[in-house]
């Protein structure tokens, strides 16, 4: 596992990839801060030199594979697969924090607005396609505003020009100095223009990555195989299955019984039955996904910001951590993750466990114990149950009643984004520069399960992407950490401390705080 990225400012990111790739921008770098003890993993273990390595490994996932599509996807199980198959610009290095070359080898700005790429010549998509300038621009400018999840990196986009077979220049709306890291996230991934506008079957699946695609049944797995044209180091080994598995303790079941290889989020009251077994391993990393509570502000009863804030405040979310995680989680005291940057600037307020001041929200609204408050609360399986009914019998305290409503990822996935609920229990792996958290609170993004809007922090959150001045932009990103406080936008929950169990023998897994881990280098190596 790799040692995962102090937490670096943005401006420093990428400043120190603009000093490798002739930059003529100059500022100050920013001094790096800590978060609050997370944990560091490992890096990634390195296979011996003469080991031989299993053909097949199989994962065993728990939400459901239902769409091919890299632009219309960012879940995590769609993220294992994006990064296997597909290729971005450019790659963040976790161990040493800088962006390095990928399908791009070199760029370049003057003013953090206009951005100039050099492409590699070299890479072919899966259908002998050669990768040209064309399939940037269809991916990012054509394509990608009419999607659900590239439309978020899209949006930062003003215009691309193409200058020849191998150099483009992309020019933003507005000037951002964390431009080049967002080309190094799934939302990123490149597709094939001529597959797509020609309706090739699975043409949305095919990429360029180590991995293509082989096999499908949504709902059940999907198979990848190793492209041996790959115009990179080639993979390890031969085929990597995803494999559909609700059920925690069946995905660990299959584990020992050797139906898979390895077993996404066991259960952490299950954990000693992995470091008891000789032939397991327990892998575990600090996440920065925040599991929080999204209440509907734009339509229905959460467009009420003091029922919003009667619900922040009448849940104990010690507790949830204490029951759900058996403690081994990081309270959030906002809706930064503890590696972004930007997090907690200006010491942010944070929600604490008050029944009395919830009830006084509750009041202002004409709710009490005889006209009590109701609403329904969507969860997935797993934690996020729990979490759910925990909080069912939270509100009962404050005389609030809340209906359990439960959904497969997918669904509770797409009902969010269609904005069909009323509240829900979700999550979402943050990155480490602070323009990240634009998705979580801009209106035109799937991810924004809120569907928060507030022109004032909009406004904040453009000012801040083009600052260069740290402590200016720390100060705007803090400003808009206490609007959100303020206005009830989410209620962030926690960080947990997650968990990969494996074979002995399993290797090679970048594992990133986000949850979306690249497994396009994993091995298994022959016991």
């Amino acid at each position: 596992m790799k040692k995962y990225l102090s937490l670096m400012l943005s401006v420093l990111l990428v400043l120190s990839m603009l000093a490798g790739c002739g930059s003529k921008t100059e500022t100050s770098a920013p001094a790096t801060t800590t978060p609050a003890d997370p944990s560091t993993p490992a890096a990634p273990t390195q296979a011996p030199a003469d080991a031989k390595f299993k053909d097949d490994i199989i994962i065993g996932i728990s939400g459901k594979i239902v769409a091919l599509d890299p632009q219309e996807n960012s879940n995590t199980q769609h993220n294992y697969y994006f990064r296997c198959v597909f290729d971005t610009p450019m790659d963040f290095n976790n161990q040493t924090a800088e962006i390095e070359p990928n399908i791009c080898t070199e760029w370049s700005t003057d003013d953090a607005k206009t951005w100039n790429f050099t492409l590699r010549d070299d890479v072919y998509f899966h259908n002998g396609e050669k990768l040209t300038p064309e399939d940037i621009y269809y991916s990012f400018i054509t394509r990608g505003p009419e999607t659900s999840s590239t439309s978020s990196l899209s949006k930062y986009m003003e215009s691309m020009e193409i200058k020849d077979d191998t150099h483009f220049s992309i020019t933003l709306v507005n000037p951002n100095v964390d431009f080049p890291y967002l080309l190094t996230l799934p939302t990123a991934s490149i597709i094939c223009k001529k597959a797509v506008e020609a309706g090739d079957k699975d043409a949305l699946g095919i990429g360029t990555g180590p991995y293509r695609l082989d096999s499908y049944e949504f709902g059940d797995y999907l198979k990848m195989v190793r492209n041996d044209e790959f115009w990179g180091e080639k993979a390890k080994a031969k085929s990597i299955t995803l494999r559909y598995m609700p059920e925690n303790s069946a995905r660990l079941v299959a584990l020992e019984t050797g139906e898979i290889d390895v077993c996404q989020d066991p259960d952490t009251n299950e954990l000693s039955h992995v470091t008891d077994n000789k032939d397991l391993e327990l892998q575990s990393y600090t996440s920065s996904s925040i599991q929080y509570l999204a209440m509907n502000c734009e339509s229905g009863i959460f467009t009420n910001q003091n029922l919003r804030l009667a619900v922040c405040y009448g849940v104990d979310c010690e507790e949830l951590i204490d029951v759900t995680y058996n403690g081994d989680a990081m309270k959030c005291a906002s809706t930064w993750g503890w590696n972004e940057y930007g997090y907690n600037g200006g010491g942010i307020t944070e929600y604490t466990y008050d029944p009395e001041k919830a009830k006084e929200y509750l009041k202002m609204e004409g709710y009490d114990e005889n006209n009590r408050f109701k609403f329904d609360l969507a969860v997935s399986s797993g934690t996020r149950k729990t979490m759910g009914e925990l909080i069912q019998a939270q509100m009962k305290k404050i005389n609030v009643d809340v209906t359990i409503s439960e959904y497969d990822t997918a669904g509770l996935s797409q009902m969010t984004t269609n904005g069909e609920h009323e509240a829900a229990m979700y999550g979402c792996g943050t990155n480490v520069f602070g323009d990240d958290i634009a998705r979580l609170i801009d209106s035109s993004t799937g991810v924004n399960k809120s569907h928060y809007h507030n022109e004032q922090v909009h406004e904040l959150m453009i000012s801040a992407a083009a600052e260069l001045d740290d402590t200016k932009r720390k100060s705007m990103y803090g400003e808009v950490q206490q609007i959100l406080f303020d206005t009830g936008a989410y209620l962030p929950v926690c960080c947990a401390t997650s968990y990969f169990a494996v074979k002995k023998g399993i290797g090679g897994i970048d594992y990133y705080p986000t949850s979306h881990h690249d497994f396009s280098e994993m091995y298994f190596v022959e016991q």
